[in-house]
């Protein structure tokens, strides 16, 4: 198993914010007419609303720690994964009990510390092992609004060996308590719209 290790000083602001959802562009809306709920559409208030562009253009968040692991497939069988495409995943964990049944897949993690106060936000890439030797997947960025993550993500192109091996890749973060939009190579997913992603 092969892992690497990377910490980085966080911000030091943290107090929880309050549970919040996200509205779609409007350009989304001819397409989803008709329909009792919008699956991308979440209102904060009657006033407020936070929508795809408030995300993307959101001041980027600084993890407090980054690690990545090697471990096999069984973590797409979690309750809590959320699929982005058939050869990637997400896994949003605010718990300790969430966290051990992660770790429990990928024993080569180290423990996250306190998450009374953090997130873990793990990417998770399926596609095995990549020919070049490179690693599949990272976070270029994660952007945040009252609490609301949009997670810009890499997965990287090329040749795999579709032998059942899952790469992860677990950043630790402050100011976030969920990842309503995700960005996969220019695709755009909603997971925090998901059944039982909360």
């Amino acid at each position: 198993m092969r892992q690497i290790i990377r910490k980085q000083p966080g911000s030091a602001r943290g107090a929880r914010a309050a549970r919040r959802r996200i509205a779609p562009a409007s350009s989304l809306l001819p397409a989803l007419a008709g329909l009792v709920l919008l699956p991308a559409c979440h209102r904060l208030s009657a006033r407020e609303t936070i929508g795809p562009r408030d995300l993307r253009e959101a001041r980027p968040l600084r993890p407090v720690a980054v690690q990545r692991v090697v471990c096999d497939d069984a973590v797409a069988s979690l309750p809590f994964y959320r699929p982005l495409g058939p050869r990637a995943g997400l896994l949003v964990i605010r718990s300790t009990s969430r966290w051990k049944r992660l770790a429990r897949l990928a024993p080569d993690l180290e423990p996250p510390g306190d998450l009374h106060d953090r997130v873990a936000i793990v990417l998770v890439a399926r596609a095995g092992i990549p020919v070049d030797g490179g690693w599949p997947i990272r976070l270029r960025a994660l952007r945040a609004l009252s609490g609301i993550g949009y997670a810009d993500i890499a997965f990287a192109p090329g040749n795999y060996l579709p032998d059942g091996t899952t790469y992860l890749e677990v950043a630790i973060f402050r100011e976030v308590e969920e990842v309503a939009m995700a960005d996969v190579n220019g695709s755009r997913y909603y997971p925090g719209t998901l059944a039982g992603s909360r």
